[in-house]
């Protein structure tokens, strides 16, 4: 959702549920059940995005790391 883009709240919490409850009982879902789905949303895309990060973070530690090479002045080069 757009609204959860402004920085007024941390991650949009409080925001994304007024706007639930607020829209969603024109569409015949009570304010509950609107609350209710948008909790669940922000807790679907938390572990999402938690599983998403210790995935990067696993790869990163597995990997092997590119070998770094020293800088070789020209006088040792030449003997």
């Amino acid at each position: 959702m757009t609204i959860d883009l402004f920085p007024i709240t941390i991650m949009g919490l409080g925001i994304r549920e007024g706007t639930f409850v607020f829209f969603l009982p024109y569409y015949g879902i009570s304010a509950e059940q609107s609350l209710v789905i948008a909790l669940l949303m922000f807790l679907t895309g938390l572990v999402q995005n938690g599983c998403g990060g210790l995935w990067y973070g696993w790869c990163r530690l597995t990997q092997p790391q590119p070998h770094k090479f020293e800088s070789i002045s020209e006088s040792e080069v030449s003997t």
